[in-house]
């Protein structure tokens, strides 16, 4: 078995557990705290600001490195609306990067959960991206 096809077989399982774990908490509306997707981060954590307000996501990507990412604005993250970002991070540990993008979360319930699409530029490569905000 091929290397790319194990790493998409374990990345489906991890997404199909995320959703079944985060449907048995439905009932509670608190903000999402965790992320995955096929991006930068790929699996992490989410920060907020002192007033409640996604301020950064941080966690390790596909590229085999961390990453960084913080949102921008005055109200740094709406639900279906363009939220804008810039991050940085590295690629195979240490090779590094910077990026620069809009966020547009769908929301999934009652605002714990966001199917998240993401565009932008990593250096001066544009990329689209999905991500699971739970």
């Amino acid at each position: 078995m091929s290397h790319r096809c194990l790493a998409a077989r374990v990345a489906a399982i991890v997404l199909l557990l995320g959703l079944l774990s985060t449907s048995a908490l439905a009932a509670r509306v608190e903000p999402p705290e965790h992320l995955f997707g096929l991006g930068f981060p790929t699996i992490g954590s989410l920060r907020y600001d002192d007033d409640g307000n996604l301020a950064r996501a941080t966690g390790f990507n596909l590229g085999l490195g961390y990453s960084v990412r913080y949102f921008t604005g005055s109200d740094p993250w709406e639900p279906e609306k363009l939220n804008p970002y810039w991050g940085w991070g590295t690629i195979i540990l240490f090779i590094p990067y910077i990026e620069f993008g809009f966020s547009y979360p769908i929301p999934l319930g009652e605002g714990d959960r966001f199917l998240v699409v993401d565009f932008g530029l990593l250096y001066l490569v544009p990329y689209f991206q999905f991500s699971l905000y739970y």
